[in-house]
C-alpha cells in the first residue's frame, strides 16, 4: 500500500494502528517524519523533512509539489502533536519544529544522526569508473538524490559563468539520467536537463545515476570539488561523508 500517497495514509493511519494492537506492541516508532493520527499506543517519531515545515519550507516548486509539501507539513505536525517524543537530528530542526508549533518542544529529543563507513573495497561498476575518470578536470560533484530543495538549477546556471574562468570544468552530479525509477524522478532529470541545455552547458554534465557506497567513496576521492548548495536539511548527510 505504500506505493502511493493514498495508500501509504492509508496504511499509516488504518492499517498500522490496527497490526500494532493486534501485535500487543507497547510502542510505535516512526522512522519517516509521519506518525499515525489515530492510535492508544505511544508512539515516537523520527522527523528529517525540515522542508515540509511551516516558515522553513521552500516555495517555488510548481503547484502539485507546493501541495505535497503543505500536506506533509500537516501531517508531520499532526503526527507530531498525538506523539509521545519526537526524534530530530538537530537543535535547528528543533527549533524549527516549535516555531512551527510551540507546544511540540518539550517533547522534542535532539539526537545527532551517524553515519555510514565508505569502504574502498565494494563493487564500483565499471561504467561508473570510466564516467569519473574520463572526465575533465576540475570534476565538481554534487552528492545528492533529487528533490527541488536540493537546489540543482543553481548549479546548471552558474556553469557558465564558472566555464568563462575554467573552460575544462565539468559537473557530476548523482542523479539517474537513462532509467529513472519512476514518473516523479523522470520528470525532475528532465527539467533539470531542460535547464543545462538552456544554459549551454549540456555537454559538461555528467549523470553517474545512483550509486553505492563504494562508489560514493571513489567519487569523493576522486573529485577536485565537492559543493552542497543544498536549501534546507535536517543534517546534511553527504557533508559528513565527504
Amino acid at each position: 500500500m505504500g506505493n502511493g500517497p493514498l495508500g501509504r495514509l492509508l496504511w499509516l493511519n488504518i492499517v498500522l494502528p490496527r497490526r500494532v494492537r493486534k501485535l500487543g506492541a507497547d510502542v510505535l516508532f516512526s522512522f519517516a517524519n509521519i506518525a499515525p493520527l489515530l492510535g492508544e499506543v505511544p508512539t515516537v517519531v523520527y522527523c528529517h523533512q525540515l522542508n515540509a515545515i511551516g516558515a522553513t519550507r521552500i516555495t517555488g516548486h510548481g503547484p502539485l509539489t507546493e501541495l505535497r509539501m503543505r500536506v506533509l507539513g500537516r501531517l508531520m505536525l499532526g503526527g507530531a502533536g498525538r506523539s509521545k517524543t519526537i526524534v530530530v537530528q538537530t537543535q535547528s530542526m528543533a527549533e524549527a519544529l516549535a516555531a512551527a508549533d510551540n507546544r511540540l518542544m518539550g517533547k522534542i529529543a535532539v539526537i545527532p544522526s551517524g553515519y555510514r563507513t565508505l569502504g574502498t573495497t565494494g563493487l564500483i561498476h565499471p561504467e561508473v569508473r570510466s564516467l569519473v575518470k574520463g572526465s575533465s578536470s576540475p570534476r565538481i560533484v554534487y552528492v545528492s538524490h533529487p528533490s527541488e530543495h536540493k537546489n540543482h538549477e543553481v548549479l546548471l546556471k552558474a556553469m557558465p559563468h564558472i566555464m568563462q574562468e575554467i573552460p575544462s570544468a565539468r559537473l557530476l552530479l548523482t542523479l539517474e539520467a537513462e532509467r529513472p525509477p519512476n514518473r516523479r524522478y523522470a520528470g525532475f532529470v528532465t527539467h533539470l536537463q531542460s535547464v543545462a541545455k538552456n544554459a549551454g552547458v549540456a555537454d559538461q554534465i555528467t549523470w553517474l545515476g545512483i550509486l553505492n557506497s563504494a562508489e560514493i567513496h571513489y567519487l569523493l576521492t576522486e573529485a577536485d570539488v565537492m559543493v552542497f548548495p543544498s536549501l534546507a536539511e535536517s543534517f546534511g548527510l553527504p557533508l559528513a561523508e565527504a
